[in-house]
């Protein structure tokens, strides 16, 4: 079973499959997006639950644990230290912190954020994202600015006016935007995925996040590379 951190809702969920573990290190795939919606969609078992109405901190929880149920919650992956030293840290995918909207948003919902910019002075709504908005937010990253693309994309109305063009958000003063991407970011749910690693060369601790984009996330035994050089 699987709790959904935004709505709270118990659903039941299958291990990755090899077909969907082959989507999830399918390079193409990944950056269009659609493995991700295809893979989630098929594992959750109990029914009227659509993978693009779930909040990305939603999806992101979710994966984490397809992936913990499949092969156990420890994940090993390779860090290299600013001091040049390279080595294997292990993870418990299972200790990292969970954090379930307080109050709950029912299924399907979307959580509105209010909030005054601190030097412009006005109201400004925001809401959480969904995976419907996912296609966006890779648009965003690839063709905008991504601090003003993304406070565009999130953002409901400003003091009543639901339209603003690009310029508005352009020439947003820059602690205004900090403010409110940060309230953002605290409001919303999911996986704490920033984890702290100590090299064992110089004794450093150093803040990384995990990196789930690895082949190795979804193939522990062995890496892609490997795997196909060994068939």
């Amino acid at each position: 079973m699987f709790r959904i951190p935004s709505c709270g809702d118990e659903i039941e969920v299958r291990k990755l499959k090899v077909k969907e573990q082959s989507l999830l290190v399918d390079r193409k795939r990944q950056r269009d997006g659609s493995a991700l919606n295809e893979v989630l969609q098929s594992c959750i078992l109990t029914p009227g639950y659509d993978v693009k109405e779930l909040l990305v901190g939603d999806r992101l929880a979710l994966l984490i644990h397809l992936r913990a149920v499949t092969y156990g919650s420890e994940f090993v992956f390779r860090v290299t230290c600013d001091c040049g030293e390279s080595f294997m840290w292990k993870e418990d995918l299972s200790a990292l912190p969970v954090k379930y909207l307080d109050p709950p948003l029912p299924y399907g919902e979307d959580r509105i954020i209010e909030r005054v910019l601190p030097s412009l002075g006005k109201k400004i709504k925001v809401r959480l994202l969904k995976g419907k908005d996912e296609p966006r937010m890779r648009a965003i990253r690839n063709n905008e600015n991504s601090l003003s693309g993304l406070l565009r994309l999130i953002t409901v109305e400003v003091e009543g006016e639901k339209v603003l063009s690009a310029k508005w958000f352009d020439d947003l003063d820059a602690d205004d935007m900090d403010y409110i991407i940060g309230e953002w970011r605290a409001s919303d749910c999911g996986v704490d995925t920033t984890v702290q690693v100590e090299c064992p060369a110089c004794g450093r601790t150093q803040e990384m996040e995990l990196p789930i984009g690895d082949p190795a996330f979804f193939m522990p035994k062995a890496s892609k590379k490997s795997f196909l050089q060994a068939v």
